[in-house]
């Protein structure tokens, strides 16, 4: 069980984070992933509604992506894995970071779409032009 000083340092955190037991159940969800995991599946959803639920069985969709090839890299090989990937039921993106131990994982995905798309808009052929057009010097002489 968590003292409630760690469960408070977690609830303070400003990204998601969420632990799994070896058998893939959620142990703890912060109030990030809560909220995040509310605006998937429906806002009725609490935390003592997943807490002991298999993460495969309550997000099917992602089994066969990166996230389950990553989620089970980590718990595998007993190493940290972080990655970025798309995940298109949602259309966002993530920067996990994937933290094994001897009772499972603890992960901490970050939502990066907001830069994914800057980035983006900046390889975009049309916001080069924009930007030549802008910082480019005046070529015309005064008459």
């Amino acid at each position: 069980m968590m003292d409630q000083l760690t469960a408070d340092i977690l609830e303070s955190i400003t990204e998601a984070f969420v632990t799994l037991d070896r058998e893939w159940r959620f142990t703890y969800i912060n109030g990030r992933t809560l909220l995040r995991i509310q605006n998937a599946k429906g806002e009725g959803l609490t935390r003592e509604d997943l807490l002991g639920k298999n993460f495969w069985e309550e997000f099917p969709e992602a089994v066969g992506t990166t996230i389950y090839d990553k989620y089970h890299e980590a718990m595998r090989g007993q190493e940290t894995v972080r990655y970025e990937t798309h995940f298109p039921p949602n259309d966002a993106w993530y920067e996990v970071n994937i933290h094994p131990s001897e009772e499972g994982l603890s992960g901490y995905p970050r939502d990066i779409t907001e830069r994914k798309q800057a980035e983006e808009q900046l390889r975009s052929p049309t916001c080069w032009r924009t930007q030549k057009t802008r910082s480019s010097p005046q070529t015309s002489m005064p008459s």
